[in-house]
């Protein structure tokens, strides 16, 4: 998790210009990877009505960053087949999204390509639970992963898993187990906090910058 560190420093007069001068030093101190950024902003002129939309910037950079997205690594069945493909997942919300998963035959020809969570099973950091439609039917698919998934990214082991038929998009009752997964891995490295920090701080500064100094 990363702290916001902000300070404001007002400073009046100055070489004849009685304009105040608005120097807003903007921290961001990331204890996972992003290490530490400083951004200054210097705004010239009377210009003390950008701050509330300095203000809602600053707020908005304290919001949860956007989904993490994992990739399935060297998946494999027990009949010889494998899958690939990603999915995006947000820790703090326990939202799925982006899901583009296919699985294919021992003969490397496809079988199945999930992008739906399964509506009967609820999915969460440790699990996940797809349907889609496979060569013989709608199929779906399971995860069962080591650790849960974070927002921090890195590397988590799928411990178990299976692919089976299924009657209807509930599968609630599924109409027989097609294979298990026997390996695989999903793996994620997420996009440091001080980058999106350092955007939108040069969005802010070029809007700032059109506007006329009065």
């Amino acid at each position: 998790m990363s702290a916001l560190l902000l300070g404001l420093n007002f400073l009046f007069g100055g070489q004849g210009d009685s304009s105040p001068v608005l120097n807003i030093k903007v921290g961001l101190l990331c204890f996972q990877r992003a290490g530490f950024a400083t951004i200054d902003l210097i705004l010239l002129g009377n210009r003390m009505r950008s701050i509330p939309v300095l203000t809602a910037l600053l707020l908005s950079l304290t919001a949860n960053a956007a989904p993490v997205t994992w990739t399935v690594d060297s998946l494999l069945f027990s009949d010889g087949g494998s899958g690939f493909g990603s999915f995006a997942y947000d820790a703090s919300t326990n939202l799925y999204s982006e899901i583009n998963i296919t699985t294919l035959r021992s003969d490397d020809g496809g079988f199945a390509n999930y992008q739906s969570l399964l509506p009967s099973v609820p999915s969460n950091d440790e699990r996940l639970f797809l349907v889609g439609p496979g060569a013989g039917g709608l199929t779906g698919l399971s995860f069962f992963f080591s650790s849960g998934l974070s927002n921090t990214g890195g590397t988590v082991t799928i411990l178990s898993g299976e692919e089976v038929f299924c009657e209807d998009y509930e599968c609630s009752q599924p109409a027989g187990k097609i294979r298990d997964v026997v390996s695989g891995s999903v793996s994620a490295v997420p996009v440091p906090a001080a980058v999106w920090l350092f955007g939108s701080a040069l969005a802010a500064l070029g809007w700032l910058r059109r506007k006329p100094i009065t």
